[in-house]
């Protein structure tokens, strides 16, 4: 029989940041103009306008949120587009 010894849960963490994005289609391809993160004790980082995805980008992965973990509602199939196309250019 194999034996486990019991482990001491983690505190769970506060350095969260959610954050969606908005787009604009109307020259035939999405582009951001609307990003709004929150950290969860509920303050707030809008970015408005057409370098609103460059400006997030470069806020997001500055030294301050080295160790944050970031989640996007559709960060797989919509969110997460952006900031790849950012993190190759």
């Amino acid at each position: 029989m194999c034996y486990l010894p019991r482990v001491a849960p983690k505190e769970p963490s506060t350095n969260l940041i959610f954050f969606d994005f908005e787009t604009d289609q109307t020259l035939g391809e999405h582009v951001v103009n609307f990003a709004v993160a929150q950290y969860t004790d509920g303050r707030e980082k809008i970015f408005r306008g057409y370098s609103a995805c460059q400006e997030f980008c470069k806020w997001l992965f500055a030294p301050l949120h080295k160790n944050h973990t970031v989640i996007a509602h559709n960060m797989k199939g919509f969110d997460g587009q952006f900031i790849s196309g950012w993190m190759l250019e």
